[in-house]
């Protein structure tokens, strides 16, 4: 019975050294990745700062800390900063992390779309198919703060963002087609305490990785397009359902159509609605009616302007101006 009992015990002895070896290995490789990532994106122009990479969570998670991170585009195109992201993994998930940050500030689009949020999360995975999927959100809706957007949200008073993706490691090329095939799928969703915004589609083309110029015309001019399989706009019941597609001019402005229907019958409140959203993005010039939903409702971009039919409703600059 004793020898039984050493045995036992000298099993247990054995599996928790060994777990213990490692996890300590995997998380040290895990941290001595994420110094080596950082480091690596400094050396294709992206600016980062950190003060510290800390591990923690032994024995059940991986935590890895980096506190006080910044990253931002070469031009400042995109900005992040947090007080702490940790990147959170186990031993039976090597593929699966979870990304949380505190008190972080984000802007994108040369500072034209400005947060701040408390606290966000994410899920970042890895497919066995070469493929990426990152899926995330603000998490509550009364810590998020608009600092700035461009007029289209701004007048949604959008308190609550989702963002999925899903990108390809290697992204495929296109044998035999006027456009690349995509190198990400995405699906967007804001709640405005005035209105939602649904956006499903995707990506094709060059990736971008810095906003500017040169990046954006080379996205272009290797057949980069933006494609909306369903762009969903709700105001108040009013719902309009769309898609459409766009890509850019020679002068980096938006060049495109994208059309919308309604699947049921608005009444006079619905119609005010629409019209009050237009006018708060500066269209002044046009008047939602039962009559103009009677067919789609169809917005093409062309020549620095947005227009329905032979009306144009107001200009459009270029994506970085």
């Amino acid at each position: 019975m004793l020898n039984q009992f050493r045995i036992i015990v000298g099993i247990g002895f054995l599996f928790i050294l060994g777990y213990s070896a490692l996890w300590f290995t995997v998380a040290f490789d895990l941290e001595e990745q994420t110094t080596t990532t950082l480091a690596g994106l400094k050396h294709t122009g992206i600016k980062v700062d950190y003060n510290d990479i800390s591990l923690s969570g032994f024995p059940y998670r991986i935590v890895i800390e980096v506190s006080d991170l910044t990253i931002a585009g070469r031009y400042n195109e995109y900005t992040y900063s947090s007080e702490a992201t940790e990147l959170v993994t186990h031993l039976w998930t090597p593929n699966h992390f979870i990304i949380q940050a505190e008190k972080l500030r984000a802007s994108i689009l040369n500072e034209q779309l400005k947060i701040s949020d408390n606290y966000a999360r994410a899920s970042l995975r890895y497919t066995e198919d070469k493929k990426i999927i990152i899926a995330a959100d603000s998490y509550t809706t009364d810590d998020l703060s608009i600092i700035q957007a461009p007029d289209i949200l701004q007048t949604l008073s959008f308190n609550e963002w989702q963002v999925f993706l899903r990108l390809h490691e290697s992204p495929p090329t296109s044998a035999s087609s006027l456009y690349e095939d995509r190198f990400a799928d995405f699906k967007i969703v804001l709640n405005g305490n005035k209105g939602d915004i649904e956006a499903i589609g995707g990506v094709s083309g060059k990736p971008v990785t810095n906003w500017n110029d040169t990046e954006l015309s080379t996205w272009r001019d290797s057949g980069g397009l933006l494609e909306f399989d369903a762009l969903n706009f709700s105001l108040g019941g009013a719902k309009l359902e769309g898609n459409g597609s766009l890509t850019l001019d020679e002068d980096l402005r938006l060049l495109g159509s994208i059309g919308f229907t309604t699947r049921r019958k608005l009444t006079d409140q619905h119609y005010a609605r629409l019209n009050r959203y237009l006018k708060a993005n500066h269209i002044e010039n046009y008047t939602i009616t039962p009559q103009s939903l009677r067919t789609p409702l169809g917005f093409t971009l062309q020549n620095g302007k947005i227009a329905i039919d032979n009306l144009t409703l107001r200009s459009i600059d270029s994506v970085v101006d």
